[in-house]
């Protein structure tokens, strides 16, 4: 069990739009978690008034796309095990994506309480999910559920598996359905397949109709020495429209290969392993079969064995922009085809050293303009005790014909002390320059002894210079919570 207490304090623009209101809420909550072991391959969870207050706070990033963001799962409760639940709809694109289970719009909604059961029945990998959320402001209390099997077939790397998703209002139900495998053919090939489909709002389909339906076909030969391929088909209906899940864009099919041929040298030689590729992509909508997007290029990495990596890379790009979309204040790409060059190169240096960083520059043509990107990921052990964790990106855009152009900063700094087993403390500050904000998180976790943990929490949101209007009184703060927790855990 848990109890937690707390004060968030939020700064809203008037009605008049001349100055910032504040908007204050003390609360004081109590929840239940419970894990048991049904047999020794499976588990029950069960939460009530779910509590993720000593969550990290989500990455900061700067989108330069027509799509929504990837942002992944931090919170405890749904990263265990997740991987049962896991459906590829390719990259990070997902049938089921827990972040749609008490956050919108990346704020937090109540988790009135939910049940899990992860594990293996004989010879079949299982998942059972169901969460109910409560509701906040103007969203309705909503129901999530998922159904995951997932079976080994004729060998140790080949699998079929099947899926279910619900997601039920008061006023809408929506349901997704799927099926999957993974075949190993012969030596390194696999043939993977995906099928799924979905349901309107009034949980009503046609089973026979492809424009709710999603479809991936894909071949795939994995090795890192000598010719590797990576071949897929992939359609998403123009009524794919997965309630649950995760889909940047839907109406479009495309096609997507990957060639590539690599070296091991040996003993002998500081190189680990080295190869060259080819990759070819391209979407196009199926509404009047226009690009949607395309991208290809070659490209060479190179491993040592003291663990230095490195990649270069050359692009082609063609993008469909069907309705003109905006980047930042007064920048935006207008509706048109555009076809342009870029390049990327990357470096990390070996992992396993006291400091290490990862460093990545992109430049080139970008729509009808021009982009140049640097980002560098230092992290730093002082000590088995104290750890710093850096990002750093920049990008410059210009539109010269339009005379647009805009930098964009985001800056990320992790700081993680640990003075023993019993007391820890962790810092995340961020800015965005393109939100005009800056974000801080900081958690103190003390555990005086087994199965008992304090947590301080202190979020805060921050505006920096531009986010006001002209003629609007400013504040010093967007958003400020503090939260003190305490967790008791104990074995029955």
């Amino acid at each position: 069990p848990y109890v937690i207490a707390g004060n968030d304090a939020e700064w809203n623009l008037n009605n008049g739009e001349t100055g910032f209101d504040k908007e204050t809420d003390n609360m004081l909550n109590a929840g239940l978690d419970v894990k048991y072991s049904l047999t020794s391959n499976l588990t029950l969870d069960l939460t009530v008034n779910t509590d993720f207050a000593q969550v990290e706070a989500d990455d900061e990033k700067v989108n330069l796309t027509r799509y929504s963001l990837f942002y992944p799962e931090k919170r405890m409760f749904f990263q265990e095990r997740s991987s049962i639940f896991s459906f590829s709809l390719g990259g990070a694109e997902q049938l089921f994506y827990s972040r749609r289970i008490g956050l919108s719009d990346e704020e937090p909604v109540p988790i009135l309480g939910g049940a899990r059961l992860t594990g293996r029945i004989g010879k079949l990998d299982m998942g059972l999910m169901n969460m109910q959320t409560g509701k906040k402001d103007d969203l309705v209390s909503e129901n999530f559920g998922v159904l995951r099997f997932r079976r080994q077939v004729f060998n140790a790397n080949s699998y079929v598996g099947a899926i279910l998703t619900s997601r039920i209002g008061p006023d809408a139900n929506s349901y997704s359905y799927g099926a999957d495998g993974i075949f190993r053919v012969f030596g390194d090939d696999y043939l993977k397949l995906n099928v799924a489909q979905t349901t309107d709002i009034d949980g009503q389909n046609f089973t026979t109709s492809k424009d709710a339906s999603f479809l991936s076909i894909n071949w795939e030969r994995r090795t890192q020495k000598g010719f590797a391929y990576d071949v897929s088909y992939t359609f998403l209906g123009e009524d794919f429209d997965p309630q649950m899940g995760f889909v940047r864009r839907t109406g479009v099919q495309g096609v997507m290969t990957r060639f590539q041929h690599g070296w091991i040298p040996g003993s002998e030689s500081k190189l680990f392993n080295y190869n060259v590729s080819f990759f070819y992509a391209q979407s196009n909508r199926l509404e009047n079969n226009g690009l949607e997007m395309k991208f290809y290029g070659p490209g060479i990495s190179i491993r040592t064995k003291t663990g230095w990596n490195g990649r270069l890379g050359f692009s082609w790009y063609g993008q469909g922009v069907y309705e003109e979309f905006s980047l930042a204040d007064d920048v935006f790409v207008p509706e048109g085809e555009y076809h342009y060059v870029g390049t990327r190169i990357s470096m990390s240096t070996p992992f396993s050293k006291p400091v290490s960083s990862e460093f990545r520059i992109e430049a080139g043509e970008f729509y009808d303009g021009n982009n140049f990107t640097v980002t560098a990921e230092p992290k730093i052990n002082l000590s088995a005790s104290l750890q710093f964790t850096g990002y750093y990106n920049f990008n410059h855009v210009v539109f010269s014909s339009r005379n647009q152009e805009f930098n964009a900063h985001v800056g990320r700094l992790k700081v993680l002390y640990m003075y023993n087993t019993k007391f820890s403390a962790s810092t995340y500050v961020q800015f965005n320059s393109v939100d005009k904000m800056a974000v801080s998180n900081f958690r103190l976790r003390y555990n005086p002894k087994e199965g008992n943990d304090f947590y301080l929490v202190y979020n805060e949101i921050r505006p920096t210079s531009g986010y006001f209007s002209e003629g609007v009184d400013k504040t010093n703060f967007l958003n400020r919570i503090i939260q003190l927790k305490y967790v008791h855990a104990f074995r029955l």
